[in-house]
Protein backbone atom coordinates (compact mmCIF):
# COMPACT_ATOMS: atom_id res chain seq x y z
CA UNK A 1 0.00 0.00 0.00
CA UNK A 2 1.43 3.27 -0.58
CA UNK A 3 1.07 6.37 1.53
CA UNK A 4 -0.95 9.09 0.70
CA UNK A 5 1.89 11.89 0.71
CA UNK A 6 4.97 9.22 -0.14
CA UNK A 7 7.29 12.10 -0.98
CA UNK A 8 7.90 13.89 1.57
CA UNK A 9 7.84 10.54 4.14
CA UNK A 10 10.21 8.93 2.23
CA UNK A 11 12.65 11.76 2.17
CA UNK A 12 12.46 12.12 6.00
CA UNK A 13 12.76 9.03 6.65
CA UNK A 14 15.77 8.46 4.82
CA UNK A 15 17.29 11.54 6.41
CA UNK A 16 16.89 10.63 9.44
CA UNK A 17 17.69 6.81 9.42
CA UNK A 18 21.63 6.67 10.77
CA UNK A 19 20.47 9.25 13.94
CA UNK A 20 17.57 6.60 14.02
CA UNK A 21 19.85 3.67 14.57
CA UNK A 22 22.12 5.76 16.15
CA UNK A 23 19.93 6.68 19.13
CA UNK A 24 18.09 2.42 19.38
CA UNK A 25 22.12 1.79 20.41
CA UNK A 26 22.49 4.86 22.92
CA UNK A 27 19.21 3.42 24.27
CA UNK A 28 20.31 -0.01 25.26
CA UNK A 29 20.99 0.12 29.13
CA UNK A 30 24.43 -0.33 30.18
CA UNK A 31 25.27 -2.85 33.11
CA UNK A 32 25.45 -0.28 35.91
CA UNK A 33 22.17 0.03 38.17
CA UNK A 34 19.44 2.69 36.49
CA UNK A 35 15.95 3.51 36.48
CA UNK A 36 15.67 2.15 32.71
CA UNK A 37 12.00 0.21 32.52
CA UNK A 38 13.52 -3.71 32.09
CA UNK A 39 11.66 -3.99 28.92
CA UNK A 40 13.76 -1.26 27.43
CA UNK A 41 16.22 -3.36 25.66
CA UNK A 42 13.06 -5.82 24.75
CA UNK A 43 11.63 -2.14 23.12
CA UNK A 44 14.17 -1.01 21.36
CA UNK A 45 15.21 -4.46 19.65
CA UNK A 46 11.40 -4.43 18.50
CA UNK A 47 11.70 -0.70 17.21
CA UNK A 48 15.46 -1.98 15.33
CA UNK A 49 13.91 -4.35 14.02
CA UNK A 50 10.56 -3.12 12.72
CA UNK A 51 12.30 -0.17 11.30
CA UNK A 52 15.02 -2.30 9.32
CA UNK A 53 11.86 -4.44 7.82
CA UNK A 54 9.95 -1.30 6.77
CA UNK A 55 12.98 0.14 4.94
CA UNK A 56 12.40 -3.23 2.70
CA UNK A 57 9.34 -4.27 2.67
CA UNK A 58 8.17 -0.32 3.21
CA UNK A 59 4.45 -2.12 4.73
CA UNK A 60 3.05 0.86 7.15
CA UNK A 61 0.89 -1.25 8.66
CA UNK A 62 3.27 -4.37 9.80
CA UNK A 63 5.59 -0.84 11.07
CA UNK A 64 2.48 1.01 12.87
CA UNK A 65 2.07 -2.72 14.87
CA UNK A 66 5.29 -3.18 15.51
CA UNK A 67 6.49 0.75 16.71
CA UNK A 68 2.83 -0.07 19.16
CA UNK A 69 4.59 -3.10 20.36
CA UNK A 70 7.79 -1.58 21.00
CA UNK A 71 5.74 1.30 23.13
CA UNK A 72 4.03 -1.12 24.97
CA UNK A 73 7.28 -2.74 26.30
CA UNK A 74 8.39 0.34 27.36
CA UNK A 75 5.60 3.46 27.42
CA UNK A 76 8.18 5.67 28.50
CA UNK A 77 10.50 5.13 25.01
CA UNK A 78 10.00 8.08 22.45
CA UNK A 79 11.72 7.60 19.44
CA UNK A 80 8.66 5.02 18.01
CA UNK A 81 6.15 7.74 18.63
CA UNK A 82 7.97 10.01 16.26
CA UNK A 83 7.69 7.31 13.54
CA UNK A 84 3.88 6.77 14.55
CA UNK A 85 3.77 10.52 13.64
CA UNK A 86 5.23 10.26 10.35
CA UNK A 87 2.93 7.01 9.47
CA UNK A 88 -0.11 8.77 9.98
CA UNK A 89 0.96 11.92 8.38
CA UNK A 90 1.98 9.97 5.23
CA UNK A 91 -1.92 8.48 5.77
CA UNK A 92 -3.42 12.03 5.58
CA UNK A 93 -4.17 11.33 9.20
CA UNK A 94 -3.55 14.93 10.82
CA UNK A 95 -4.93 14.41 14.50
CA UNK A 96 -3.33 10.90 15.21
CA UNK A 97 0.29 13.00 13.95
CA UNK A 98 -0.03 16.20 15.79
CA UNK A 99 -0.93 13.41 19.14
CA UNK A 100 2.37 10.75 18.25
CA UNK A 101 4.15 14.03 17.74
CA UNK A 102 2.96 15.73 20.60
CA UNK A 103 3.74 12.96 22.89
CA UNK A 104 6.98 12.56 21.32
CA UNK A 105 8.05 15.76 22.38
CA UNK A 106 6.83 15.16 26.30
CA UNK A 107 9.62 12.25 26.53
CA UNK A 108 12.36 12.59 23.79
CA UNK A 109 15.75 14.24 24.75
CA UNK A 110 17.30 14.31 21.58
CA UNK A 111 16.94 18.21 20.44
CA UNK A 112 17.59 17.67 16.72
CA UNK A 113 14.72 15.17 16.24
CA UNK A 114 12.71 17.27 18.61
CA UNK A 115 12.61 20.39 15.80
CA UNK A 116 11.93 18.00 13.21
CA UNK A 117 9.09 16.80 15.39
CA UNK A 118 7.73 20.86 15.39
CA UNK A 119 8.56 21.28 11.86
CA UNK A 120 6.90 18.41 10.79
CA UNK A 121 4.05 20.11 12.99
CA UNK A 122 3.81 23.07 11.34
CA UNK A 123 3.49 21.57 8.22
CA UNK A 124 0.74 19.52 8.72
CA UNK A 125 -0.96 22.72 10.04
CA UNK A 126 -0.54 24.33 6.82
CA UNK A 127 -1.98 20.77 5.45
CA UNK A 128 -4.96 21.28 7.25
CA UNK A 129 -5.54 24.47 5.97
CA UNK A 130 -4.99 23.56 2.23
CA UNK A 131 -7.32 20.38 2.56
CA UNK A 132 -10.33 22.89 4.42
CA UNK A 133 -11.41 23.26 0.82
CA UNK A 134 -11.93 20.73 -1.61
CA UNK A 135 -9.53 22.47 -4.30
CA UNK A 136 -6.91 22.93 -2.00
CA UNK A 137 -6.79 18.93 -1.29
CA UNK A 138 -6.95 18.21 -4.03
CA UNK A 139 -3.96 20.51 -5.12
CA UNK A 140 -2.40 18.97 -2.20
CA UNK A 141 -2.81 15.56 -3.55
CA UNK A 142 -1.79 16.29 -7.17
CA UNK A 143 1.51 17.69 -5.70
CA UNK A 144 2.69 14.85 -3.79
CA UNK A 145 1.75 12.30 -6.60
CA UNK A 146 3.44 14.14 -9.17
CA UNK A 147 6.59 14.90 -6.78
CA UNK A 148 6.46 10.88 -6.06
CA UNK A 149 6.48 10.27 -9.39
CA UNK A 150 9.45 12.60 -10.13
CA UNK A 151 11.22 10.56 -7.13
CA UNK A 152 10.49 7.79 -8.77
CA UNK A 153 12.17 8.52 -12.09
CA UNK A 154 15.16 10.30 -10.84
CA UNK A 155 16.00 6.93 -8.87
CA UNK A 156 16.06 4.82 -11.56
CA UNK A 157 12.22 3.82 -11.73
CA UNK A 158 10.78 4.67 -14.71
CA UNK A 159 7.51 2.17 -14.74
CA UNK A 160 6.65 2.89 -11.92
CA UNK A 161 7.21 6.85 -12.39
CA UNK A 162 4.69 6.14 -15.55
CA UNK A 163 2.17 4.75 -13.37
CA UNK A 164 2.27 7.22 -10.35
CA UNK A 165 2.06 10.17 -13.10
CA UNK A 166 -1.15 8.37 -13.80
CA UNK A 167 -2.40 8.45 -10.38
CA UNK A 168 -1.50 12.10 -10.62
CA UNK A 169 -3.64 12.52 -13.84
CA UNK A 170 -6.77 11.16 -12.25
CA UNK A 171 -6.43 13.64 -9.53
CA UNK A 172 -6.11 16.22 -11.33
CA UNK A 173 -6.94 15.77 -15.12
CA UNK A 174 -6.50 19.70 -15.87
CA UNK A 175 -2.70 20.22 -15.30
CA UNK A 176 0.64 19.73 -17.62
CA UNK A 177 2.52 17.99 -15.19
CA UNK A 178 1.60 14.38 -14.73
CA UNK A 179 1.36 14.18 -18.32
CA UNK A 180 4.79 15.05 -18.74
CA UNK A 181 6.47 13.28 -16.26
CA UNK A 182 4.87 10.14 -17.60
CA UNK A 183 6.41 11.39 -21.30
CA UNK A 184 10.10 11.78 -19.67
CA UNK A 185 9.82 8.06 -17.88
CA UNK A 186 8.54 6.96 -21.70
CA UNK A 187 11.34 8.15 -22.89
CA UNK A 188 13.30 6.93 -20.15
CA UNK A 189 12.98 3.44 -22.10
CA UNK A 190 12.99 4.80 -25.41
CA UNK A 191 9.38 4.15 -25.77
CA UNK A 192 9.08 6.99 -28.29
CA UNK A 193 5.85 6.18 -29.78
CA UNK A 194 3.83 5.88 -26.95
CA UNK A 195 5.34 9.06 -25.09
CA UNK A 196 4.02 10.68 -27.84
CA UNK A 197 0.55 11.31 -26.84
CA UNK A 198 1.20 12.06 -23.43
CA UNK A 199 3.98 14.93 -24.89
CA UNK A 200 0.72 16.29 -27.25
CA UNK A 201 -1.75 16.37 -23.74
CA UNK A 202 0.98 18.11 -21.76
CA UNK A 203 1.58 20.75 -24.54
CA UNK A 204 -2.43 21.24 -24.92
CA UNK A 205 -2.16 22.01 -21.17
CA UNK A 206 1.09 23.66 -19.90
CA UNK A 207 1.77 27.37 -19.84
CA UNK A 208 3.37 29.38 -23.17
CA UNK A 209 6.63 28.90 -21.18
CA UNK A 210 7.18 25.46 -20.96
CA UNK A 211 5.77 24.92 -24.81
CA UNK A 212 8.52 25.21 -26.65
CA UNK A 213 10.78 22.49 -24.59
CA UNK A 214 7.41 20.08 -24.68
CA UNK A 215 7.16 20.87 -28.52
CA UNK A 216 11.12 19.67 -29.00
CA UNK A 217 10.56 16.52 -26.92
CA UNK A 218 7.81 15.83 -29.27
CA UNK A 219 9.54 16.35 -32.73
CA UNK A 220 12.80 14.31 -31.08
CA UNK A 221 10.26 11.80 -30.38
CA UNK A 222 8.88 11.58 -34.43
CA UNK A 223 12.34 11.75 -35.06
CA UNK A 224 13.68 8.72 -33.30
CA UNK A 225 10.48 6.84 -35.01
CA UNK A 226 11.16 7.64 -38.47
CA UNK A 227 15.29 7.12 -37.49
CA UNK A 228 14.23 3.63 -36.51
CA UNK A 229 12.33 3.18 -39.90
CA UNK A 230 14.67 4.54 -42.26
CA UNK A 231 17.63 2.28 -40.19
CA UNK A 232 15.14 -0.85 -41.14
CA UNK A 233 14.56 -0.06 -44.72
CA UNK A 234 18.07 0.30 -45.05
CA UNK A 235 19.00 -2.85 -43.52
CA UNK A 236 15.92 -5.07 -45.69
CA UNK A 237 17.09 -2.50 -48.73
CA UNK A 238 20.63 -4.63 -48.36
CA UNK A 239 18.75 -7.72 -47.48
CA UNK A 240 17.99 -7.53 -51.41
CA UNK A 241 20.95 -6.34 -52.93
CA UNK A 242 19.33 -2.89 -53.08
CA UNK A 243 22.04 -0.39 -52.44
CA UNK A 244 20.68 3.05 -53.91
CA UNK A 245 17.76 2.49 -51.56
CA UNK A 246 19.71 1.40 -48.83
CA UNK A 247 22.12 4.32 -49.87
CA UNK A 248 18.63 6.23 -49.65
CA UNK A 249 17.38 5.04 -46.48
CA UNK A 250 20.51 5.20 -44.50
CA UNK A 251 21.21 8.96 -45.27
CA UNK A 252 17.88 10.04 -44.23
CA UNK A 253 18.51 8.42 -40.62
CA UNK A 254 21.46 9.72 -40.47
CA UNK A 255 20.17 12.97 -41.65
CA UNK A 256 18.16 13.41 -38.38
CA UNK A 257 21.11 12.12 -36.32
CA UNK A 258 24.57 13.29 -37.46
CA UNK A 259 26.01 12.35 -34.49
CA UNK A 260 25.44 8.77 -34.88
CA UNK A 261 28.42 7.94 -36.62
CA UNK A 262 27.65 3.87 -37.37
CA UNK A 263 24.56 4.87 -39.58
CA UNK A 264 26.70 7.59 -41.38
CA UNK A 265 29.68 4.54 -41.59
CA UNK A 266 26.73 3.03 -43.61
CA UNK A 267 25.02 5.55 -45.06
CA UNK A 268 28.69 6.23 -47.30
CA UNK A 269 29.24 2.38 -47.71
CA UNK A 270 26.18 2.09 -49.23
CA UNK A 271 26.82 4.99 -51.18
CA UNK A 272 30.03 3.50 -52.08
CA UNK A 273 28.41 0.06 -52.89
CA UNK A 274 26.07 1.12 -55.50
CA UNK A 275 28.18 3.27 -57.07
CA UNK A 276 28.47 6.87 -56.02
CA UNK A 277 31.66 7.20 -55.15
CA UNK A 278 31.87 11.10 -54.84
CA UNK A 279 28.89 11.46 -52.41
CA UNK A 280 30.44 7.90 -50.42
CA UNK A 281 33.95 9.94 -50.19
CA UNK A 282 32.22 13.32 -48.93
CA UNK A 283 30.34 10.90 -46.03
CA UNK A 284 33.70 9.29 -45.13
CA UNK A 285 35.78 12.03 -45.31
CA UNK A 286 33.53 13.81 -42.65
CA UNK A 287 33.74 10.74 -40.75
CA UNK A 288 37.05 10.18 -40.23
CA UNK A 289 36.68 12.65 -37.51
CA UNK A 290 34.12 10.29 -35.45
CA UNK A 291 34.33 10.19 -32.08
CA UNK A 292 33.88 6.51 -32.32
CA UNK A 293 37.51 5.25 -33.19
CA UNK A 294 36.22 1.92 -34.94
CA UNK A 295 34.12 4.45 -37.25
CA UNK A 296 37.14 6.77 -37.86
CA UNK A 297 39.44 3.95 -38.47
CA UNK A 298 36.36 2.25 -41.31
CA UNK A 299 35.81 5.26 -42.44
CA UNK A 300 39.65 6.22 -43.12
CA UNK A 301 39.98 2.39 -44.84
CA UNK A 302 37.07 2.88 -46.87
CA UNK A 303 38.68 6.32 -48.17
CA UNK A 304 41.71 4.01 -49.03
CA UNK A 305 39.92 1.85 -51.45
CA UNK A 306 37.51 4.15 -52.56
CA UNK A 307 41.10 6.06 -53.99
CA UNK A 308 41.52 3.22 -56.92
CA UNK A 309 37.50 2.57 -56.69
CA UNK A 310 37.80 -1.25 -55.46
CA UNK A 311 34.56 -0.84 -53.40
CA UNK A 312 31.72 -3.04 -54.80
CA UNK A 313 33.23 -4.13 -57.75
CA UNK A 314 32.75 -7.86 -57.08
CA UNK A 315 30.23 -10.28 -55.15
CA UNK A 316 32.95 -10.35 -52.65
CA UNK A 317 33.20 -6.48 -52.17
CA UNK A 318 29.46 -6.20 -51.62
CA UNK A 319 29.60 -9.19 -49.00
CA UNK A 320 32.13 -7.43 -47.08
CA UNK A 321 30.96 -3.68 -47.52
CA UNK A 322 27.37 -5.30 -46.49
CA UNK A 323 29.56 -6.81 -43.18
CA UNK A 324 30.73 -3.89 -42.48
CA UNK A 325 27.29 -2.06 -42.43
CA UNK A 326 26.33 -4.77 -39.70
CA UNK A 327 29.23 -4.42 -37.59
CA UNK A 328 28.67 -0.31 -37.58
CA UNK A 329 25.21 -1.64 -36.42
CA UNK A 330 26.79 -3.63 -33.68
CA UNK A 331 25.58 -6.91 -35.04
CA UNK A 332 28.72 -8.96 -34.57
CA UNK A 333 28.07 -12.60 -35.23
CA UNK A 334 25.97 -11.84 -38.23
CA UNK A 335 29.39 -9.12 -39.69
CA UNK A 336 31.63 -12.19 -39.22
CA UNK A 337 29.33 -14.34 -41.16
CA UNK A 338 29.38 -12.01 -43.75
CA UNK A 339 33.41 -11.62 -43.51
CA UNK A 340 34.02 -15.01 -43.67
CA UNK A 341 31.81 -15.70 -46.40
CA UNK A 342 33.57 -12.86 -48.65
CA UNK A 343 37.05 -14.34 -47.13
CA UNK A 344 35.64 -17.86 -49.07
CA UNK A 345 36.94 -16.23 -52.27
CA UNK A 346 39.62 -13.69 -51.05
CA UNK A 347 41.56 -15.97 -47.89
CA UNK A 348 44.35 -13.25 -48.38
CA UNK A 349 42.64 -9.98 -48.22
CA UNK A 350 43.76 -8.25 -44.92
CA UNK A 351 40.95 -5.70 -44.29
CA UNK A 352 38.72 -8.64 -44.20
CA UNK A 353 41.15 -10.81 -41.60
CA UNK A 354 41.16 -7.49 -39.98
CA UNK A 355 37.47 -7.24 -39.70
CA UNK A 356 36.94 -10.96 -38.95
CA UNK A 357 38.96 -10.32 -35.90
CA UNK A 358 37.12 -6.97 -34.37
CA UNK A 359 34.30 -9.21 -34.92
CA UNK A 360 35.80 -12.35 -32.49
CA UNK A 361 37.12 -9.47 -30.05
CA UNK A 362 33.80 -8.00 -29.45
CA UNK A 363 32.58 -11.28 -28.97
CA UNK A 364 35.19 -12.35 -26.38
CA UNK A 365 36.41 -14.90 -28.77
CA UNK A 366 40.29 -13.72 -28.09
CA UNK A 367 42.46 -16.35 -28.88
CA UNK A 368 40.59 -16.18 -32.44
CA UNK A 369 40.74 -12.71 -32.59
CA UNK A 370 44.78 -12.97 -31.73
CA UNK A 371 45.19 -15.44 -34.83
CA UNK A 372 43.00 -13.55 -37.37
CA UNK A 373 44.61 -10.15 -36.91
CA UNK A 374 48.42 -11.49 -36.60
CA UNK A 375 47.54 -13.06 -40.30
CA UNK A 376 46.34 -9.95 -41.86
CA UNK A 377 49.61 -7.87 -40.16
CA UNK A 378 51.03 -10.75 -42.10
CA UNK A 379 49.80 -9.61 -45.20
CA UNK A 380 50.03 -5.65 -44.71
CA UNK A 381 52.75 -5.69 -41.79
CA UNK A 382 52.72 -1.32 -41.74
CA UNK A 383 49.46 -1.21 -40.06
CA UNK A 384 50.12 0.54 -36.96
CA UNK A 385 46.25 0.76 -35.87
CA UNK A 386 45.55 -3.16 -36.70
CA UNK A 387 49.67 -3.69 -34.46
CA UNK A 388 47.25 -1.38 -31.21
CA UNK A 389 44.47 -3.93 -31.64
CA UNK A 390 46.49 -6.66 -31.25
CA UNK A 391 48.29 -5.17 -28.21
CA UNK A 392 44.37 -4.50 -26.77
CA UNK A 393 43.83 -7.88 -27.45
CA UNK A 394 47.19 -9.64 -26.00
CA UNK A 395 46.42 -6.87 -22.67
CA UNK A 396 42.59 -8.91 -22.29
CA UNK A 397 44.02 -12.34 -22.50
CA UNK A 398 46.99 -10.98 -20.16
CA UNK A 399 49.85 -11.68 -22.44
CA UNK A 400 51.47 -8.32 -21.08
CA UNK A 401 54.72 -9.07 -22.28
CA UNK A 402 53.72 -9.56 -26.05
CA UNK A 403 51.46 -6.45 -25.84
CA UNK A 404 54.25 -4.82 -24.94
CA UNK A 405 55.83 -6.30 -28.08
CA UNK A 406 53.21 -5.52 -30.41
CA UNK A 407 52.54 -1.67 -28.68
CA UNK A 408 56.34 -1.36 -29.46
CA UNK A 409 56.13 -2.22 -33.36
CA UNK A 410 53.11 0.30 -33.47
CA UNK A 411 54.64 2.86 -31.81
CA UNK A 412 57.81 2.17 -33.98
CA UNK A 413 55.69 2.44 -37.27
CA UNK A 414 54.10 6.34 -36.06
CA UNK A 415 56.62 7.94 -33.50
CA UNK A 416 53.95 10.92 -33.89
CA UNK A 417 50.96 9.67 -32.49
CA UNK A 418 50.17 10.20 -28.94
CA UNK A 419 47.45 7.93 -28.60
CA UNK A 420 49.70 4.73 -29.26
CA UNK A 421 52.66 6.21 -26.87
CA UNK A 422 49.90 6.18 -24.08
CA UNK A 423 48.46 2.62 -24.77
CA UNK A 424 52.46 2.09 -25.01
CA UNK A 425 52.62 3.18 -21.91
CA UNK A 426 49.31 1.14 -20.55
CA UNK A 427 51.32 -1.93 -21.44
CA UNK A 428 54.31 -1.32 -20.04
CA UNK A 429 52.63 -0.65 -16.87
CA UNK A 430 50.55 -4.09 -16.62
CA UNK A 431 54.28 -5.52 -17.79
CA UNK A 432 55.75 -4.20 -14.17
CA UNK A 433 57.59 -1.55 -16.13
CA UNK A 434 56.87 1.25 -14.35
CA UNK A 435 59.87 3.67 -15.39
CA UNK A 436 59.26 3.02 -19.32
CA UNK A 437 55.57 3.58 -18.87
CA UNK A 438 56.25 6.69 -17.45
CA UNK A 439 58.57 7.64 -20.06
CA UNK A 440 55.59 6.53 -22.95
CA UNK A 441 52.74 8.50 -21.22
CA UNK A 442 55.14 11.82 -20.95
CA UNK A 443 55.88 11.46 -25.00
CA UNK A 444 52.14 11.04 -25.16
CA UNK A 445 51.50 14.61 -23.23
CA UNK A 446 54.43 16.25 -24.98
CA UNK A 447 52.72 15.21 -28.79
CA UNK A 448 49.10 16.11 -27.60
CA UNK A 449 49.23 18.96 -24.52
CA UNK A 450 46.16 19.46 -24.36
CA UNK A 451 44.75 15.98 -23.91
CA UNK A 452 43.80 15.30 -19.96
CA UNK A 453 43.59 11.24 -20.10
CA UNK A 454 47.24 11.61 -20.62
CA UNK A 455 48.09 13.47 -18.06
CA UNK A 456 46.29 11.65 -15.53
CA UNK A 457 47.57 8.43 -16.30
CA UNK A 458 51.80 10.11 -16.64
CA UNK A 459 50.54 11.45 -13.01
CA UNK A 460 49.09 8.24 -11.77
CA UNK A 461 52.12 6.23 -12.83
CA UNK A 462 54.48 9.07 -10.97
CA UNK A 463 52.99 9.04 -7.84
CA UNK A 464 53.03 4.75 -7.60
CA UNK A 465 56.68 4.87 -9.25
CA UNK A 466 57.65 7.10 -5.78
Amino acid sequence: MMPKCPTRFLLMQTAILLSTLRLSAQSLPSSKVSSTPPDHAFAVATFDTTYRDYLVRRDPLAAKGGFEKAISLDPSYALPRFHLALLAEAEGDWDASIRWFSQFLTLTKDQKLASKARTEMAIIGRLRQMDATPEGKKRREYDESINHAIVLLRSGFPKESVAEAANATKIDSARWESYAVAADALLKQKAYGPAIPFLQQAIDRAPSGKQQELKTALKECHDELDYSRYELDGVRALDAKDYVTAANRFGLAWKLFPVRGDTGLAYGVSLAMSGQYNDATAVLSGLRGSSDADTAQRAKDYLAKLSYRKVATSDADKIAGEADILYAQGKWTQAETAYTKALTSQPTNPDWNAALAMCAARQNHLQEAEARLKKAISLQPNRADWLAKLGAIQLREQKNGDAVDSYRAAVTQEPGNAALHDQFGTALYYAGDRVAAAKEYSAAVRLDTSNKTYAEHLQAVSAVSK
